[in-house]
């Protein structure tokens, strides 16, 4: 049987450990959720010199690096 203090060393370990990968999970996330919403914006702002097929590209290309992630 392990010492008390043992486990809670243990704990808090695997704890803290938990904790690094749920925040970069939610972080990432939260640039993949930022990312759909551009790929169709309910209001659309854009340069009128860029053509529909460049905006669309840049759009998927911004959304493929958080999804790919």
């Amino acid at each position: 049987m392990l010492p008390f203090n043992r486990t809670v060393f243990v704990d808090k370990l695997q704890f803290e450990h938990e904790h690094a990968i749920y925040k970069q999970a939610w972080e990432t996330l939260y640039l993949l959720l930022k990312a759909t919403l551009q790929l169709r914006p309910t209001i659309d702002f854009f340069n009128p010199d860029e053509s529909e097929e460049e905006r669309m590209n840049g759009r998927m290309n911004a959304f493929v690096d958080p999804f790919n992630f």
